[in-house]
């Protein structure tokens, strides 16, 4: 493997571990803003609560729901690919390819 190949293959990995590590971070931000709203919702239940503020709700409370599954695939995804690549780089190290 080329000099530029290895660097490739670095520069991959690396991407991996930040897309994992900004995916993580926007469902914990995605998720405190929805706990935000929650709470809002529930000191005010004796108040009148602005139309647009349930209807804010109910399309966070479904776009957490629609994320929750890929969250996991995209997590299995990046730890194989991550662990194919490893195993490669392992083998080329060992003089296997």
């Amino acid at each position: 493997m080329a000099i530029w190949q290895h660097d490739i293959y670095l520069s991959f990995i690396n991407l991996l571990l930040q897309l994992e590590s900004l995916l993580i971070y926007c469902l914990i931000y995605f998720h405190n803003i929805l706990l935000h709203w929650l709470k809002i919702t529930l000191r005010l239940q004796a108040e009148i609560i602005p139309l647009c503020e349930v209807k804010l709700i109910k399309k966070l409370t479904e776009l957490l729901s629609s994320v929750e599954p890929v969250e996991t695939t995209l997590k299995d995804a990046m730890r194989k690919a991550k662990a194919k690549l490893q195993r490669e780089w392992s083998n080329f190290k060992e003089g296997y390819v």
